[in-house]
């Protein structure tokens, strides 16, 4: 038995019977085989599943998993959009999450990175939600990444992250306070708060930072001159609007990362 089968086995025995187990990218999709007899979990993905199962047979195109994957899908299944199973996930009605090679862990602290690195990815998962939200967090990953990079690192990224948030006013704020503490323990994480329908209570610059909607002009005016990775995601109307116009300042494909809220999508066009 190989390093990851252990892993995933050793994880199998942690889960109960009627769990509801969101299983992250990589090793932990092999937990399901290594299941005690008995013992059957409800598979939630963020993507907008409860009930994913096993894959037998032919590929269902409109069935996959948050990784993109083709997957099966149990007697009874749940599908809605992504707003809905975010809200199972944050109101706490996941009983375990299992999370995958997605993590680094830096000095005594585990980092969700949740994005995807130097390589292709079908898309981007809701790790820092999971771990929030989940009731029981368990990481199951091997020490090295597959070109022998260590996991275990001393110190974090220096990378510099740009968070727009955009929404209508504090009423739909949600992680608010928890965002606002990680930009001030983190010098490198810069938040923008952009209200387009801001309460008469509340103060710009107090409250919000912004008043309007996330758009180009307000990334042309808020960020320093370099190469960005930008991460995209909201409704539609917005994706038309915002993916465009990174195209258009002339931001190579490579570096926009684009996903729709709910089931709208948004369907790349070539250059």
């Amino acid at each position: 038995m190989q390093a990851r089968e252990r892993i995933a086995q050793r994880v199998a025995q942690k889960l109960k019977d009627g769990d509801v187990v969101n299983l992250g990218i990589g090793l932990p999709t092999l937990v399901p085989a290594f299941l005690p007899p008995g013992v059957h979990l409800v598979l939630q993905s963020e993507n907008g599943f409860v009930g994913l199962g096993s894959l037998e047979g032919e590929a269902d195109p409109g069935a996959v998993d948050a990784g993109g994957r083709p997957c099966g899908l149990q007697p009874g299944v749940a599908m809605f959009d992504s707003a809905m199973s975010f809200c199972l996930i944050r109101g706490g009605h996941v009983d375990v999450t299992v999370l995958g090679g997605g993590c680094r862990w830096i000095g005594r602290a585990i980092s969700p990175t949740g994005w995807c690195r130097e390589r292709w990815c079908p898309a981007w998962g809701g790790a820092m939600d999971l771990v929030t939200g989940a009731r029981r967090v368990i990481v199951a990953m091997e020490h090295c990444t597959r070109d022998g990079q260590p996991r275990l690192l001393e110190r974090g990224s220096e990378r510099e992250i740009w968070l727009f948030y955009g929404v209508r006013n504090s009423s739909e704020a949600i992680m608010k306070d928890q965002l606002q503490a990680l930009a001030l323990a983190h010098e490198r994480f810069h938040l923008h708060l952009c209200y387009s329908r801001p309460d008469e209570t509340e103060t710009l610059n107090v409250d919000y930072h912004h008043r309007g909607r996330v758009d180009i002009p307000l990334f042309l005016d808020t960020l320093k001159l370099g190469r960005y990775q930008f991460y995209i995601c909201g409704p539609k109307a917005m994706m038309e609007s915002v993916v465009p116009g990174l195209q258009a300042l002339g931001i190579d494909n490579a570096d926009i990362h684009s996903g729709s809220f709910g089931p709208a999508s948004l369907i790349k066009k070539a250059r």
